[in-house]
């Protein structure tokens, strides 16, 4: 998988570097959005949600239509990071309590009428696997994680995988609430109630972009929204209510 991914960030970097017409190396920002259905943005067909940058970047860019996708937490993204099917790290389910260190395959269904056997999955993304931050880290890049990360505890932290720095991190969702104070790791908790997840986040990585080098980075940027709990700002809430 290494090597894939060797032969593949060089081709990508190719393909942005044409369509951009950059003379370097150039900078990446992913977003990763959490419980978002393909057609919950303008562009793909919502006419109750609105998503106006959303839809302004995909009619002045790319967009890739056909393709395959892991559609839970925490296999999508070490899908993401790695380039593999569920099936190959064995993390094919959201972690909570009951994800396994080393999952097996059960000897019988988990309910007597059940026509197929569930195994079980997997409680962090491995070590040993690859990451994309890792292969662009070899590249010259700055790696940088904010967000919701989902993929281990502490042992297996974005600096593990591949990040130069993170902020964020967490499991499935903040607990309790996206307005401060936030019980997420590595996140200041703020006495105001004002904070509001999202908007602190959006702070740092500009913060981050801001104050970049000289090297070129690579900023994975994942929201814990629309993750629940279901909590916008009342303005928002007034708005869509009407």
């Amino acid at each position: 998988m290494k090597v894939f991914l060797k032969a593949l960030i060089p081709l990508l970097l190719s393909l942005a570097l044409v369509h951009s017409g950059f003379a370097s190396k150039p900078n990446i920002i992913l977003f990763f959005v959490d419980d978002m259905g393909w057609a919950d943005s303008g562009v793909y067909g919502s006419e109750f949600f609105e998503t106006p940058a959303i839809d302004a970047f995909a009619e002045a860019n790319i967009r890739f239509t056909n393709g395959y996708a892991q559609p839970l937490c925490s296999p999508s993204r070490a899908a993401l990071l790695t380039g593999k099917y569920a099936g190959r790290h064995r993390l094919h389910r959201a972690i909570t309590g009951a994800s396994v260190p080393d999952p097996q395959i059960p000897e019988k269904p988990q309910r007597a009428d059940d026509l197929y056997y569930w195994p079980e999955s997997r409680n962090h993304l491995p070590l040993e696997e690859v990451t994309l931050a890792e292969i662009l880290k070899e590249a010259g890049y700055d790696t940088w994680f904010i967000g919701k990360w989902h993929l281990g505890g502490k042992p297996y932290y974005p600096e593990h995988q591949g990040f130069d720095s993170w902020y964020g991190v967490g499991g499935a969702a903040p607990s309790g609430s996206y307005f401060s104070p936030f019980r997420v790791p590595e996140m200041p908790a703020f006495a105001n109630e004002d904070k509001y997840m999202p908007e602190v986040l959006t702070d740092e990585a500009i913060r981050l972009i801001q104050n970049r080098g000289e090297e070129p980075f690579f900023l994975y940027f994942s929201h814990f929204n629309v993750h629940a709990p279901y909590q916008a700002r009342e303005a928002d809430i007034e708005y869509f209510a009407e």
